[in-house]
């Protein structure tokens, strides 16, 4: 077995936390004169001791964009409760 035991080039990394896999073996294997085979497993070995993690980002967005709606159906109640009384 070819593999080094030494961690993943930065490029084949930051092709991984864009979720192309194969991608990520098929650098590993130009840059490290790999098989098949050993990028495959050096890959895998990657994500089983590094699983990806899901961006916090976009589900602070999604809860912000659902924030929103519940404000704006408010106020739009509100307007309806206020032109009945007043009307």
């Amino acid at each position: 077995m070819n593999r080094p035991d030494r961690p993943l080039p930065p490029e084949v990394i930051a092709i991984l936390r864009q979720g192309d896999r194969q991608g990520a073996i098929e650098l590993l294997r130009e840059q490290g004169g790999m098989d098949e085979d050993s990028a495959r497993e050096a890959v895998d070995d990657y994500l089983e001791n590094n699983p990806p993690v899901r961006l916090r980002g976009a589900s602070i967005v999604a809860q912000n964009r659902r924030n929103g709606l519940i404000w704006f159906i408010f106020i739009v109640l509100m307007a309806g409760v206020y032109l009945l009384i007043a009307g």
